[in-house]
């Protein structure tokens, strides 16, 4: 495992040395064609499987399915992998052990990028053990996702929104519609993962769709600096009812090799 920094590993990228086929090329339809037309839309690329949401268990699934020899795509509208977990800035994570610690219940990618961010020091455990939950550097995450996807091999599309899936005269599903800065296009793969986190294709797809009647709201996370626990404690201790903040509402941790602290 090489430790780049982020701008390093971009740079890496764009000067071609991780693999040109880490980089997607996009072309455009012929002059006069209609950009809106599916049938005019340009081939970006051919793939065994495709995988459309980049949170670590859409990364998880695209690394494994590469390992076994597959030729993989994955397709992310943010800048960065990770999801929630990175770009929510949630950086707390449950033990990889049942309740009782004694026994290992999550193992695979989950552990091996933990050990790997562990090697950065970007993670603090509760409990020397090591079978307690602990804390993360989201932003080590972000890199070591970056990293696992290209010694892979997959092929990753940042900054791209899927849009709509593509099917063949048939019906069948032989591709997605994705968007970004380049332009929009279709992606074309034999099989494809729905790892959005709210099942965009299958929605779109015209497969039966619900909502829970019970939806945990999205937590608000920021970074601080500077953040002193013990006078915030006690300022929620003493105002949290004026605020509509009960006990155990308000949460946080600190960033692991920084200064910062996350608060959620």
């Amino acid at each position: 495992m090489t430790n780049h920094s982020r701008r390093r590993f971009i740079n890496k990228l764009l000067g071609g040395t991780a693999g040109a086929s880490a980089l997607p090329v996009f072309s455009f339809p012929q002059e006069g064609k209609s950009r809106t037309s599916k049938d005019s839309l340009p081939l970006l690329n051919n793939f065994d499987i495709c995988v459309l949401g980049g949170s670590c268990t859409g990364v998880f699934a695209a690394i494994r399915a590469s390992r076994l020899g597959a030729r993989v795509a994955i397709v992310e509208k943010q800048n960065a992998f990770g999801g929630v977990a990175a770009s929510g800035l949630v950086n707390i994570w449950h033990s990889l052990y049942n309740t009782e610690k004694n026994q290992q219940i999550i193992a695979g990618l989950t552990h091996e990028v933990i050990n790997r961010l562990d090697k950065r020091e970007a993670v603090v455990y509760a409990q020397k053990d090591k079978k307690s939950h602990f804390t993360l550097n989201t932003q080590e995450l972000k890199i070591e996702l970056d990293e696992l996807v290209i010694e892979s091999g997959v092929t990753p599309y940042l900054h791209t929104l899927f849009s709509e899936p593509y099917f063949d005269t048939n019906g069948k599903l032989t591709g997605v519609i994705v968007d970004n800065k380049s332009g929009r296009g279709i992606i074309r793969a034999k099989y494809f993962i729905d790892a959005t986190g709210d099942g965009d294709l299958c929605h779109r797809m015209g497969f039966k769709t619900y909502t829970h009647n019970y939806i945990q709201p999205p937590s608000t996370t920021a970074y601080f600096d500077g953040w002193d626990s013990a006078q915030f404690n006690l300022l929620l201790k003493s105002h949290g009812k004026e605020f509509n903040l009960p006990e155990g509402y308000v949460w946080g941790a600190n960033l692991p090799g920084t200064s910062s602290y996350m608060l959620s």
